[in-house]
């Protein structure tokens, strides 16, 4: 695929966008992020939906007839500790972490992983640990997430 350049520098991508899939997080529909990621001229952008991939097929859809490269991915909470160590009074909190798909394997990766957050790990709202984000790693792309990830807790 051509990159897209501006004035000699590679375009700039959003890689962590939240759609009306995110509840309370996001509230633009897939089709209104690829239409004003084209308006600005774009060869790209991402969805990074709470946990889940609920818009990934409008926005690929979207994204493909606005020759804009699609990037799929979820944001997804890590309890760094370890879910064993979860108790019910144990307050809220962790690292969120969003996780970009580069290929099948990836794909098949996230999917298990929302999966495991969503039926064994939730507390509060869906997670993962460390040792089930290591098993599952290969395929996936990790970023930090802003202010509540690894970095920006610190």
């Amino acid at each position: 695929m051509e990159t897209r350049r501006l004035r000699g520098f590679m375009a700039f991508v959003h890689l962590h966008n939240r759609t009306q899939f995110s509840l309370l997080d996001g509230a633009m529909r897939p089709g209104e992020l690829v239409a004003r990621a084209a308006e600005l001229g774009m060869g790209a952008v991402a969805v990074t939906d709470t946990c889940n991939l609920y818009g990934a097929v409008e926005f690929y859809k979207a994204a493909r007839a606005a020759d804009i490269r699609p990037i799929l991915g979820a944001e997804i909470w890590l309890w760094p500790e370890g879910l064993d160590t979860l108790e019910p009074r144990t307050p809220d909190g962790g690292w969120q972490i969003a996780l970009l798909i580069e290929n099948q394997l990836g794909y098949k990766n996230l999917c298990s992983l929302m999966t495991d957050a969503i039926f064994d790990g939730m507390h509060f709202r869906p997670r993962i640990d460390l040792a089930q984000l290591a098993s599952r790693s290969q395929g996936l792309i990790a970023m930090t997430s802003g202010l509540n990830g690894p970095l920006g807790m610190s």
